[in-house]
């Protein structure tokens, strides 16, 4: 089994046709002699069984890819992890997804850490969250993004007891929204 089939495969993927994907995938896995082949085949399963919904599946094979030194993927595993609830192995993984974004684009980082403060909120972990609120609104480039983090700093300050705080939020929000702030 070679490369072309490995092409073919994508293309499926690609086609959005992930359940003949993911078979196809399966096979050439099982019957791969390049190292290389499979962790591509293994990438491209892992997003079919997400877009299946099937994500313990996709997770066991970002967890292999993981171990295979396909550090790039903790991102991808943090949200396989908070489609599963697993809101602690989230914060884990975009912990580590965070500490490599040196070189990553603003928007990227801005989603990391907004993510990352989306799972500490749902584990109640106010002050860590509204770090990352932040953190996140640092690398906002777009009024829609700015919104979206003042709003969520607005939750958590509800969730600290600091309702002026919360208010203020939202009406920078709010000013965001009719476009009154630049």
């Amino acid at each position: 089994m070679g490369s072309s089939q490995l092409d073919v495969a994508i293309e499926m993927a690609r086609a959005d046709d992930h359940a003949q994907a993911v078979e196809q995938f399966s096979l050439l896995i099982e019957g791969m002699l390049s190292h290389e082949d499979k962790i591509t085949a293994r990438r491209w399963r892992s997003v079919c069984y997400g877009q299946l919904g099937r994500f313990a599946e996709a997770l066991s094979d970002a967890n292999w890819l993981i171990d295979q030194g396909c550090d790039e993927l903790h991102a991808w595993r943090a949200h396989l992890r908070e489609r599963m609830r697993d809101f602690d192995g989230a914060v884990f993984d975009y912990t580590y997804a965070i500490a490599d974004t040196s070189d990553k684009p603003d928007a990227e980082q801005y989603q990391l850490f907004l993510k990352r403060g989306h799972a500490y909120f749902v584990l109640r972990r106010y002050a860590d969250a509204l770090a990352d609120f932040t953190t996140a609104l640092s690398f906002a480039d777009q009024s829609s993004l700015r919104e979206a983090a003042h709003i969520w700093r607005g939750n958590t300050y509800i969730e600290l007891d600091d309702l002026k705080a919360a208010a203020e939020e939202f009406r920078t929000a709010e000013a965001i929204a009719k476009g009154l702030t630049p």
